[in-house]
């Protein structure tokens, strides 16, 4: 990823992180990571896209899959996961995953 790049996707999650995910999900999310929650992350750039990906080891000893793709054109980012909690807006599993690769990019 180029210095252009980077300073895009560390944009755009840090408006995604402050702006769309609530203040308790985001809190959430950080506790998963502090308790190590996180496997398998993977940066992958395709075209004009940014695409992050993880597995989250929850606390019901289930494996979920949270992903971000990072628009790089409009810094607009969407989201998914498996969770039942992700239906309509971000879950703790997308917001430690943006948490985490914000904080990646922030120390690289």
């Amino acid at each position: 990823m180029n210095r252009r790049e980077e300073s895009n996707v560390r944009n755009a999650l840090e408006n995604f992180i402050s702006n769309t995910i609530p203040e308790y999900i985001t809190d959430s999310g950080k506790i998963i990571i502090t308790e190590n929650g996180i496997s398998n992350f993977l940066w992958r750039i395709e075209n004009n896209f940014c695409h992050a990906t993880c597995s989250v080891h929850g606390e019901d000893f289930q494996a979920y899959s949270p992903s971000t793709i990072i628009r790089l054109e409009d810094k607009f980012v969407e989201y998914n996961c498996n969770c039942m909690e992700s239906f309509g807006n971000p879950c703790r599993h997308v917001a430690a995953l943006a948490i985490h690769a914000f904080t990646s990019l922030a120390t690289s």
